[in-house]
């Protein structure tokens, strides 16, 4: 039991539903359907911890066996969902709807309840604004994006965002037709608008380097200025192979270098 990903699993025809002292060490019987169908009654158990990563599945009897076979799977998707989360990215959700409801609840509100109990500008300040982002977070929740609704837009410009605000103002309206209309219209401005733009990178050097290292994770090692004396050790040293005579030479490397 070294190793993280092993597991105990105990098995066996028991001849009772469960095994209370096993509940107790954290295990979880996975039968949970009749194994003896002569009585049917559950006979059989498979307890194991980590419950969540296993499934068992009632089998037909072996040979001439009068209990069912019990199938133990794992549960790949469970262990990807619990191990594997991708962060995505999220937005608040400031469809029409929402934000009426925040307009209403901020007009309906008697701000006296707050000038009355503060007694200085700074707690008035402080109770005001947790108030205000308390209400907000009701009103207004935060919606998960998907991966693909952020590549949707990037770069995004003033024609696509007025098209998918009239599409949110569609969906809204329930208006189904008049949002399919408006999401291929969507479409074609962002293939047309996403070809623009990395056209224009790949033929702008200048432009292509800012892409590359806005991708890239930022050096956190900065560059090494080598100084005038080792650098006229360094002139001297490679000098000798010229008849040339040696300058003094600075330069800037990106590493140290060991000597």
């Amino acid at each position: 039991m070294e190793n993280p990903r092993s597991y105990i699993i105990i098995v066996g025809d028991l001849n009772r539903d469960r095994l209370p002292f096993l509940e107790t060490m954290g295990y979880n019987n996975l039968v949970n359907f009749v194994t003896f169908p002569r009585s049917n009654t559950i006979l059989d158990a498979v307890y194991v911890k980590g419950w969540s990563y296993f499934t068992a599945k009632k089998m037909h009897p072996i040979a001439t066996s009068d209990h069912f076979s019990v199938l133990i799977m794992p549960r790949y998707t469970e262990r990807y969902r619990e191990v594997q989360k991708i962060p995505r990215p999220k937005e608040r959700d400031t469809r029409k709807s929402n934000v009426d409801n925040l307009r209403v609840m901020l007009d309906s509100t008697d701000w006296r309840v707050f000038t009355d109990t503060c007694d200085t500008l700074d707690e008035l300040t402080q109770v005001v604004s947790s108030y205000i982002n308390f209400t907000t977070d009701i009103c207004i929740p935060y919606r998960t994006m998907s991966h693909s609704e952020v590549m949707k837009r990037l770069p995004a410009g003033d024609k696509i965002k007025q098209l998918e605000k009239e599409k949110k103002e569609a969906i809204d309206d329930g208006d189904t037709t008049l949002r399919n209309r408006l999401q291929r219209q969507i479409n074609k401005h962002v293939f047309k608008r996403r070809n623009e733009y990395f056209q224009k990178v790949t033929t702008d050097k200048q432009s292509l380097w800012d892409l590359l290292k806005s991708i890239r994770k930022p050096d956190e090692q900065q560059r090494n200025l080598v100084t005038d004396e080792f650098g006229q050790k360094l002139s001297q040293h490679f000098g000798r192979f010229n008849d040339a005579s040696s300058k003094d030479i600075s330069l800037i490397l990106s590493r140290p270098i060991n000597c």
